[in-house]
């Protein structure tokens, strides 16, 4: 006999049994360590001077296929990394903080958090006690100005990234609005879930088109030239540089976006 679906849906239902050995602790698995690199401090300026001395052609020479000269240019990229971009390794997911939300604030900031909940609990205890009330005003004052020093630092980080996707994030939390006002077709601003949801769907309706269920005919194409060589000049490349978007997530080289836009021609002149 079929179940009954869950809620109103339509759908058909999956029933799984899930079996569970009892008294046996589950293994987190062995902890790695992954290096993380700060790139936003990194010594841009060394980098370049760095990169000016190698000897260039000499590796061209020596790798004359694509994937080889690829491969140790990107090689020579790494080393220069380890060099100049400071770094420290991480135990377990290095996206821990990430996954749980707010990243976690400063040592000395948390330190003073908790010295601050201490002496609270020990003033309402003593209320007229003018010592502890002094130690509580003067914890007070030196959290304030602590935190202001570390949202400042996260907004002078924030405007240096040039990241679009770190700059409007930040804005969006302090929106106390995010969403607009949505009007119908009639200019009437709508407060209700329900009278918001029809007149999207009417609107979505609208500009949607309806399958005819006919899938339309390739003809096949008959190529009357080919492509043998390619030219990339220096402004070629600039210009795929300079259309990245200035973010430290890292591709399957381990090299960033900022990382060249930050070397800028000493990654293109060579």
């Amino acid at each position: 006999m079929p179940h009954p679906p869950v809620g109103h849906s339509n759908h058909a239902v999956i029933e799984f049994l899930i079996s569970v050995l009892p008294d046996r602790k589950l293994s987190s698995g062995p902890s790695t360590q992954t290096r993380k690199y700060q790139w936003y401090r990194a010594d841009y300026d060394s980098m370049q001077e760095y990169l000016l001395n190698i000897d260039w052609f000499a590796m061209i020479s020596t790798h004359p296929s694509a994937l080889s000269a690829w491969t140790a240019f990107v090689h020579t990229i790494q080393e220069t990394v380890h060099l100049f971009v400071p770094s420290h390794l991480v135990s377990g997911n290095p996206n821990r903080s990430l996954l749980l939300g707010k990243p976690r604030r400063p040592h000395d900031l948390r330190k003073l958090e908790t010295k601050q909940r201490h002496l609270w609990k020990m003033l309402q205890l003593t209320p007229y006690d003018p010592l502890l009330r002094s130690k509580y005003r003067e914890c007070i004052f030196k959290y304030r100005q602590l935190l202001q020093q570390h949202e400042a630092r996260i907004e002078e980080h924030i405007i240096t990234s040039d990241n679009l996707g770190m700059f409007y994030p930040f804005v969006n939390k302090r929106v106390a609005n995010r969403s607009g006002i949505v009007f119908d077709s009639s200019g009437v601003a709508l407060t209700d879930d329900v009278d918001k949801a029809n007149t999207f769907n009417r609107y979505f309706s609208s500009v949607g088109v309806t399958d005819n269920n006919t899938t339309p005919r390739c003809e096949s194409v008959t190529l009357s030239s080919k492509l043998d060589t390619i030219v990339i000049d220096k402004l070629d490349v600039m210009h795929a540089i300079n259309k990245l978007k200035c973010k430290t997530s890292c591709g399957p080289d381990g090299l960033p976006p900022i990382l060249f836009k930050r070397l800028g021609t000493a990654s293109v002149n060579h």
